[in-house]
């Protein structure tokens, strides 16, 4: 009845054209090509004469992958599972997510970036923490959602590069009812990676648990337009 109710209200579009139907159309896919080929093996972005995205990324963070470059129907996707109540698009999304994961080895808990409460509240649901669901049946790999976010924050996509670290720096802690054992090893999950900015503060809140590894994944990585074209040139 609610698969039927959701269909109904929310019916499935292609993020891409917009074909009722199919939350992907096969044309569409086939628009955005993954991050998978000519990427640094440590964080997964783009790498022409030198990887210019590990130095934003934190050291305790392992690896990092993104399945996709934030473009095409993977931006629209996302602007519509975020901000439009297109909720349902989770399983679909986190989908484009697992082949991403193969790299990592194994991981003991798949761990979202939380909201602030008052966000959460607005929203009516964490992005990041569906996605983490939907992996989660896929995986067998349990979520833990042991982060909060201990003080409201601008959104990132308001912010400059150079204030997006600032903004987010202390923002996160190990929630009061979680004592993780040490030793864990955390997937962190998140929608969209810009500067990695969030992603290092959860993973500093993380380290306060004596972890055996962090690695971090997200189905988008919004890359700078330059880097990006000469990607997709490359790969012509």
């Amino acid at each position: 009845m609610r698969g039927g109710l959701v269909e109904t209200v929310y019916p499935k579009t292609c993020a891409g054209c917009g074909l009722r139907g199919t939350w992907l159309c096969d044309p569409c896919e086939g628009s955005v090509p993954r991050l998978d080929t000519g990427i640094c093996f440590r964080c997964g972005g783009p790498v022409q004469a030198t990887c210019r995205s590990c130095v934003q990324l934190d050291r305790s963070i392992r690896l990092a992958r993104a399945a996709y470059p934030y473009m095409g129907w993977v931006s629209n996707a996302l602007r519509s599972f975020k901000y439009t109540d297109e909720w349902s698009r989770a399983d679909h999304l986190a989908s484009m997510i697992v082949p991403s994961l193969n790299v990592f080895g194994d991981f003991d808990a798949i761990v979202p970036v939380p909201l602030h409460a008052s966000k959460l509240r607005k929203r009516g649901y964490n992005q990041s923490e569906l996605l983490a669901q939907s992996l989660a049946k896929s995986t067998g790999v349990p979520t833990m959602p042991l982060l909060v976010r201990t003080r409201e924050t601008a959104a990132q996509v308001d912010l400059s590069r150079e204030d997006r670290h600032e903004n987010v720096a202390g923002a996160f802690t190990i929630g009061p009812d979680w004592s993780p054992a040490a030793g864990g090893r955390f997937l962190l999950l998140d929608d969209v990676r810009t500067t990695s900015a969030t992603l290092n503060a959860c993973a500093s809140a993380l380290l306060r648990s004596g972890p055996q590894s962090i690695v971090a994944a997200t189905l988008a990585f919004d890359i700078p337009s330059k880097e990006l074209q000469t990607w997709l040139d490359e790969r012509r």
